[in-house]
């Protein structure tokens, strides 16, 4: 992305199976870009992200952090995410094709959280000796 000096990112598409997973927030991880996502309420398997903010070249790499929550008694394993297009642009404008890989979110099995029971103390008989009794 570098060689392309990308500045903004408007916008990013991904699709996602709102029937495994629903999305919380998106945060940038490139410092002076701000980040906006949502899904729109007529796609509700569609996430769109806007990367802006300055002249500053967008780094390749990491550049946004996703959260998704997974539903309750969603199916353990892989949830493909599809990478379903993206506008880039430059400083001038200039508007940059992208390509894209989809990812995946595995979904795992909960681990059962291991519980103590605590039993309450079971009183125990202390014989008593008394001196002097009986001889």
């Amino acid at each position: 992305m570098n060689s392309y000096q990308v500045v903004t990112i408007a916008p990013l598409v991904l699709g996602f199976d709102p029937g495994i997973v629903s999305f919380d927030a998106c945060v940038s991880k490139v410092s002076g870009k701000t980040v906006e996502a949502g899904v729109p309420g007529d796609e509700p398997d569609r996430l769109r992200i806007v990367m802006e903010g300055g002249l500053s070249v967008i780094p390749d790499g990491n550049i946004i952090d996703c959260r998704f929550t997974v539903a309750q008694g969603a199916d353990p394993g892989p949830m493909v995410v599809t990478f379903e297009g993206a506008g880039m642009s430059d400083a001038n404008l200039t508007q940059i094709e992208a390509t894209g890989t989809d990812g995946t979110i595995t979904v795992t099995a909960a681990q059962p959280t291991p519980t103590a029971t605590v039993l309450p103390p079971t009183p125990t008989a202390t014989p008593t000796v008394t001196p002097g009794a009986g001889g």
